[in-house]
């Protein structure tokens, strides 16, 4: 009886442990299917979680856990949700709360025993953390895992990973710090089929979530490939650099968080990076606003990071900017303090291996742009870097069809044979427009080729009187001391001055100090007068203080002088043409002359009135006053003046003067001695010909 009564109380007993198993079932299966009917009514996966928190306190007395997921690139897990239950206050756990939020754990060895529990893909169940204190902890990963313990503080932990189709999607880790975690196999199971449940409700969100921002993606791609044809279109149509600026400025901020854009231009002739634009939330800046400092930047280390950006042909990204930074350049902490930025991105403007410039990128702390945006503004730089070169390109040709025409009008005017000094007027306009000179010299050799002679002086439009010019500056001799001119004269090639500095006035030699003296210029360029490989004279220009000439206004110069040598070289011709008919004119009138007076003293027999005759042509030949007539005594070697039967009166005192000299004849030069003649009073004598 008593075995059929334990048998009885055996089947009760079983029969009530099979009810409260179907009761936990039954209370497990509501719990999951009401996790499933909240899944499948919300894609908010906060609120997903929420419930399954909630049901796990309820079902097993889990107070706290957290969620990991790995990021884009699978590299870490990171914290995506923590909650606690816990009275935080009295078990002081807000610090481990804050801990947990920002958990990001190296998924490998490194991230530590949860990290490996994620890869391999099974549970880890630590009962009661106390005892791992006296294991091994020189395994990899045991860093971290003394980190997490020391910062949670939890007394045990099971730790699931959540796997989807064989892929790991999330780490659930419950914790337990009241007292050490009493989970019997069966609520592990539980919790692993909650967990895997739970797996596939984050992997189809991952997916929808995916699908959204693949959908984003295409719709951002959309209008990032309509901003760029927009960019394309304007450069090929030729507009200005600024409005292609602003629209790339205005969808920079839109889409990147860029506050401020600069453009910096590199100038090839100096190695300067000036700055040429500025936008603010897609509006041009005026640049009078911009420190001095940073509108032009020099060449090297003191340029600062866009001089950088530029030699090195290599971007820079600077999500946050730190003190150091500022600290190592005193451009650069200009450039912060006027474009008040927390972020940066420096971009070349590269051509073809060529940088044209920079386009610097700047904004606030709450936006810093990620890869996508930072591949979207190189792309969108690329852009406007083939907009730059074509435009520099068409300035070039523009610049260079001014050049000609200005050039062929030089040349028309000196075919028509201008005098010297119109040519230089015309010639010191077209240097003035062009490069800014308002100062022009022609110098040239003279006939002996050893001294020069100043042909010409413009200034400010006036012509200068050379005899004006001090007398050293009177026919200066062709010699090394002479200094800039002779230098161009025997090398043949310009000599550019940009910039006449006292310590370099102390250095000029006389002749050039006094030209600088006498014209007050800051700048100056001497240009060889060539014709036919033959220096005939110099052209210099000169101006007030500016920039330094570029390469293509320096060309100018040597190509308007090139012009001008011609018309100087054709006017120089001429003038030799005209003065070689003029002598001829007068050798046929003096020969005419003579002929009329040998008729008129072929008769005459005395030698006064032949004499009188001779005087008067040679006065209105010559304007030749005075006539002496020697004779020659060979037996004695001397000369004699011959007596007139009547001189006239305003010869006489000279004649009697002369009458008491007599002269040695000697072979080859001869010394004439004028003293008595200077002695006598009341004559004057300007020319004797001998």
């Amino acid at each position: 009886k008593l075995e059929s009564y334990a048998d009885q109380v055996a089947g009760a007993i079983n029969n009530g442990n099979l009810l409260k198993q179907v009761e936990e079932q039954r209370s497990s299966i509501e719990g999951l299917a009401e996790i499933t009917r909240m899944a499948t009514t919300t894609d908010n996966l906060d609120e997903i979680l929420d419930q399954i928190f909630g049901y796990v306190y309820r079902r097993f007395g889990i107070a706290s856990g957290v969620v990991l997921l790995p990021d884009s690139e699978v590299n870490n897990l990171i914290c995506y949700k923590a909650f606690s239950l816990e009275d935080m206050d009295k078990l002081d756990l807000w610090d481990s709360f804050e801990y947990a939020k920002g958990m990001r754990l190296e998924i490998g060895d490194a991230g530590g025993t949860l990290a490996r529990t994620f890869l391999r893909g099974k549970p880890f169940y630590v009962a009661n953390a106390a005892r791992l204190s006296g294991t091994s902890q020189d395994y990899p990963g045991a860093e971290k895992d003394r980190e997490i313990l020391s910062n949670l503080k939890y007394r045990g932990y099971f730790a699931l990973p959540m796997h989807a189709n064989g892929e790991p999607v999330a780490l659930l880790v419950f914790t337990a710090y009241t007292e050490a975690f009493k989970l019997t196999p069966r609520d592990r199971e539980e919790l692993k089929t909650l967990a895997d449940q739970l797996a596939g409700i984050i992997r189809s969100r991952q997916l929808a979530s995916s699908l959204a921002q693949q959908t984003e993606q295409v719709q951002r791609e959309k209008a990032d490939s309509q901003v760029l044809a927009n960019l394309s279109r304007q450069a090929n149509e030729g507009s200005d650099i600024t409005s292609i600026l602003k629209e790339m400025a205005a969808y920079a901020d839109s889409e990147c968080g860029v506050k401020r854009l600069g453009l910096w231009l590199l100038d090839q002739e100096t190695g300067h990076v000036r700055l040429h634009s500025v936008l603010h939330s897609g509006e041009i800046v005026d640049l009078n606003d911009a420190p001095e400092e940073i509108r032009a930047l020099p060449a090297g280390k003191k340029g600062g990071s866009v001089v950088s950006v530029v030699e090195r042909n290599r971007k820079m990204f600077l999500p946050y900017i730190k003190d150091s930074f500022l600290n190592e350049s005193p451009i650069d902490k200009k450039i912060h303090q006027y474009f008040e930025f927390d972020w940066l991105l420096h971009l070349p403007l590269n051509m073809e291996g060529s940088v044209l410039g920079v386009i610097n990128f700047v904004g606030q702390t709450g936006h810093r742009p990620g890869v996508r945006d930072r591949l979207l503004l190189e792309r969108m730089t690329a852009q406007v870097a083939g907009a730059i070169q074509s435009k520099q390109l068409l300035a070039e040709v523009r610049d260079e069809r001014a050049d000609s025409e200005a050039l062929a009008e030089v040349a028309r005017r000196a075919n028509e044979e201008p005098s010297i000094s119109e040519i230089i007027e015309v010639a010191v306009k077209y240097s003035s427009e062009k490069c800014g000179a308002d100062t022009l010299g022609l110098v040239m050799l003279k006939p002996d080729r050893k001294s020069l002679s100043l042909e010409a002086v413009v200034r400010s439009g006036r012509r200068d009187d050379p005899k004006n010019l001090p007398e050293i500056l009177h026919n200066p001799p062709l010699k090394p001391e002479t200094g800039s001119l002779y230098h161009a004269f025997t090398h043949g090639k310009s000599i550019y001055f940009p910039r006449i500095s006292p310590s370099m006035q102390r250095r000029l030699s006389d002749i050039d100090r006094a030209i600088h003296e006498y014209l007050g210029f800051d700048w100056c360029m001497d240009v060889p007068v060539v014709v036919h490989g033959q220096v005939l004279g110099v052209l210099a220009f000169a101006g007030p203080e500016r920039d330094k000439l570029t390469a293509r206004q320096k060309s100018f110069l040597e190509r308007l002088t090139a012009q001008v040598a011609g018309a100087i070289h054709g006017k120089r011709l001429l003038d030799q043409v005209e003065e070689e008919k003029n002598t001829a004119r007068r050798l046929q009138k003096e020969t005419e002359g003579l002929n009329l007076l040998l008729k008129r003293i072929a008769p005459i027999e005395d030698l006064d009135e032949i004499m009188d005759h001779v005087l008067e042509y040679l006065s209105e030949t010559y304007n030749i006053s005075l006539y002496s007539l020697y004779s020659v005594d060979h037996e004695a070697q001397v000369m004699t003046l011959c007596p007139f039967a009547s001189p006239k009166a305003s010869r006489r005192k000279i004649v009697d003067i002369l009458k008491k000299i007599q002269y040695p004849l000697v072979k080859g030069p001869m010394e004439l001695s004028l003293l008595p003649i200077i002695a006598a009073p009341n004559i004057h004598i300007s020319r004797i010909l001998v």
